[in-house]
């Protein structure tokens, strides 16, 4: 009996020395897939831009208190560091160095090492996301949507050659999701790193969120699920909206949980919890919103770094939005970076236009006024006012200037009586009327330059028949009498100079619920349309941003000072 008892004890003892060997192994590959996995990919999905990241105790970020700059703070959040005066779309950080998109020079790869120093153009060409995998980062084409791989030591190549319109990863795979035209519900496509395509699942939700088991995302209300494993779609939670038209804004998943950021219209914004393995929702954070009277469109940045929230929230008129975060765990809630207020900024209250300012006056002569009813001879009669201003000798390219002046005046002339004609046979015989204005209604003049804005108008009588009415802007210098653009101001280049704008405007409330992000902003200043384009001209105090929405009385103003903008300043 002795003899097998010490033999079933042996066997218990190489059992258990197997199964802990197997468990060292097991341990061991666990840890080196952790270690292969140096960038925690929970970062990257994200369903917005990567603005805010983490590293070795340092959040790098995109920063809301100094111009969109990039950023680096510790793990408190005291002590911050301007890295670089570029403004980074995406950021990621891989060994020492800091990978960013660069908004400052239209959406090229850029890197930096983390003590700021050693900053380089990476790639040329322009991204619109940017995920890092294994020893290099994968691309969307930000013109044709198209997936390219990047290797440091290999370059750039092409992947995938459909415009594809977001891109995700969990370290192991892709996924990228398409949206043909005219459609509603995107398709999301697997892939290898080679490129190769394993999978595709129709009919899903743009924004995805890819596990190493599943792809989230959420449709209307619910939270969906994709199984890699087999390839079924299916729902796995219903998000417990409490009003009728609250939205949803954005979600993450952190640590096994779904986390899911609401809009109630005019009333609050809420951070749902959802537990998975529970199937238990939580209210994590509710802010109310105090002004009711406006929607704020706030909150798009919704990132979870090192277990807390980050999000932009609304903080006060002269600051805007800045980064708060709140912790997951504890549920506390601290502004991440503060300022002080944006003083340098105002809105004029009423019409900024108002003609000639008083300072303006010694450069001007009197203004030439045309302001008669013409007939063609008909019974068509063509209504032409135009109020144009003269500058004088005070300024030294007067001459070039009032030339310049008037043939601006002949042009609108010639267009209205062009028009006159097209009403003749478009219009019924009582209305044949047209009208046209042409009127400087603000003018701003010195030694430098001359800004001056006019109010176009052409259209038939009763405003029934429309071509034009829309602001123009010109302004000259009045060394040369050239006529520049707003750029020409400014030692930095108009990307710069735009973003500057954009971050001074959004410090105020009316000017953030312009637009959707920030990001936004630096095309909408230099839109097509009319609608959105911005507008500027000078004052005393600095450079006036308007923005026209096709009648006069519909003008949202800003005026920059000089003393912000100094340092970009010729």
């Amino acid at each position: 009996m002795g003899t097998e008892n010490l033999k079933k004890m042996q066997i218990k003892a190489v059992c258990l020395l197997f199964i802990c060997f197997v468990s060292v192994i097991l341990l061991g590959k666990i840890y080196i897939k952790m270690q292969e996995n140096p960038n925690d990919y929970v970062q990257i999905n994200q369903t917005d831009y990567t603005k805010m990241n983490y590293k070795d105790g340092y959040y790098y970020y995109q920063s809301s208190a100094d111009h969109f700059y990039l950023y680096k703070a510790d793990v408190t959040g005291s002590k911050m560091e301007c890295l670089a005066k570029q403004v980074p779309k995406e950021i990621y950080v891989i060994d020492d160095w800091i990978y960013f998109t660069n908004a400052s020079d239209g959406q090229t790869l850029y890197r930096i090492h983390t003590d700021g120093s050693g900053m380089e153009q990476v790639l040329q060409q322009e991204i619109s996301r940017l995920v890092p995998m294994g020893d290099g980062f994968y691309y969307l084409s930000q013109m044709d949507g198209y997936l390219y791989e990047w290797r440091e030591d290999k370059g750039s190549r092409l992947l995938y050659e459909e415009n594809c319109t977001w891109l995700g990863t969990y370290g192991e795979m892709l996924y990228v999701t398409e949206k043909e035209e005219g459609e509603t519900n995107y398709s999301i496509i697997s892939m290898d790193r080679s490129g190769k395509i394993i999978s595709r699942y129709d009919d899903c939700g743009g924004r995805i969120i890819p596990t190493d088991q599943y792809l989230y995302y959420v449709e209307n209300s619910n939270v969906m699920c994709i199984s890699l494993e087999d390839g079924k779609k299916k729902k796995i939670a219903e998000i417990p909206i409490e009003t009728e038209y609250e939205d949803v804004i954005d979600y993450s998943i952190c640590g096994g949980d779904f986390y899911v950021l609401c809009y109630q219209p005019e009333e609050a914004y809420v951070v749902y919890q959802y537990k998975i393995l529970t199937d238990i929702w939580e209210t994590l954070y509710e802010q109310p919103l105090e002004d009711t009277d406006w929607i704020y469109k706030g909150f798009d940045d919704f990132q979870i770094v090192n277990k807390k929230i980050f999000m932009k929230e609304w903080s006060s008129e002269g600051k805007g939005e800045l980064w708060y975060w709140l912790d997951i765990e504890t549920g506390a809630k601290a502004v991440f970076e503060d300022m002080e207020p944006f003083r340098n900024i105002t809105e004029p209250i009423g019409d900024v236009f108002y003609g000639a300012t008083q300072e303006s006056l010694v450069y001007l002569d009197e203004d030439y006024v045309f302001d008669e009813i013409l007939e063609d001879g008909e019974g068509n009669l063509i209504d032409i006012n135009m109020v144009i201003p003269q500058v004088n000798e005070n300024i030294k390219a007067y001459q070039e200037i009032n030339r310049k002046i008037q043939k601006d005046a002949e042009d609108f002339y010639y267009e209205q009586m062009e028009f006159s004609e097209y009403i003749k046979d478009a219009a019924a015989e009582w209305e044949n009327e047209s009208a046209g204005c042409w009127e400087y209604v603000y003018l701003y003049a010195d030694s430098d330059y001359v800004s001056i804005v006019y109010w176009k108008f052409i259209g038939r009588n009763g405003l029934s028949d429309v071509k034009c009415n829309q602001y123009e802007v010109r302004l000259y210098s009045s060394e040369t009498g050239e006529e520049i653009d707003i750029e020409d101001l400014f030692c930095a280049d108009k990307e710069e100079v735009l973003l500057r704008f954009s971050y001074a405007i959004r410090k105020t409330k009316s000017g953030l619920r312009l637009f959707h992000d920030d990001l936004e902003m630096l095309e909408r200043h230099d839109s097509d349309y009319r609608s959105m384009k911005s507008y500027y001209l000078l004052t005393e105090e600095g450079i006036d941003v308007f923005f026209v929405e096709r009648v006069r009385t519909k003008i949202d103003s800003y005026i920059i000072s000089y003393e912000e903008l100094v340092d970009i300043l010729k």
